[in-house]
């Protein structure tokens, strides 16, 4: 999981300018050296599993500090599936804003990317979308055949809305136009 381990106690320049890219901006590189020391101490050998990234988030009472939130928002950035999580997606994931509205429509969709995007091809497709979806629906006890079927029409019904271009793909552009044109999508998303 992630590009370029920290395992030093200092966190590089292009490491802040790599989680900075990601956030949109968001996140201040004084804000990043603060997490990277909590990182360091919590992570003397700079990588992180699930069970520690569990216990952490529910420990800490993080978020819903639900083990099964904090098992998703874990397999949710594990993009590469390894198993490991390192300084980069713990602060992404740590610091992505309590309400959208806290930020700009071009962060949010950097933001959007960055979670959805699983293969990194710059594109969001359906089924990642509806992946991260049920999954949440899932975690919130939403498992019934007609749960899955409304939220797969849900994932449908939001795709061809946001897919400009009907190539069922989408792409930060056709995002960021979406939600210029109906930011109540902040909230959907």
């Amino acid at each position: 999981m992630g590009c370029g381990s920290s395992t030093d106690n200092t966190v590089s320049r292009e490491q802040v300018h790599r989680i900075q890219e990601k956030s949109g901006g968001q996140i201040s590189e004084k804000e990043i050296v603060q997490w990277h020391k909590i990182w360091k101490k919590i992570t003397p050998n700079g990588k992180m599993t699930e069970n520690q990234f569990a216990h952490f988030i529910v420990d800490n009472k993080i978020g819903t500090g639900k083990e099964i939130d904090a098992r998703n928002m874990f397999k949710m950035m594990d993009k590469d599936k390894n198993g490991v999580m390192e300084f980069d997606e713990f602060v992404l994931i740590l610091v992505l804003p309590k309400s959208a509205e806290e930020i700009s429509t071009e962060q949010f969709a950097t933001l959007c990317m960055t979670i959805y995007d699983e293969n990194a091809d710059g594109f969001i497709e359906k089924a990642e979308l509806l992946k991260f979806a049920l999954a949440k629906a899932k975690a919130e006890g939403r498992t019934s055949q007609e749960h899955r079927d409304r939220v797969t029409d849900i994932v449908n019904k939001l795709v061809a809305y946001i897919d400009l271009n009907s190539d069922g793909q989408i792409s930060k552009e056709e995002l960021i136009k979406a939600i210029d044109k109906d930011p109540s999508l902040k909230k959907v998303l």
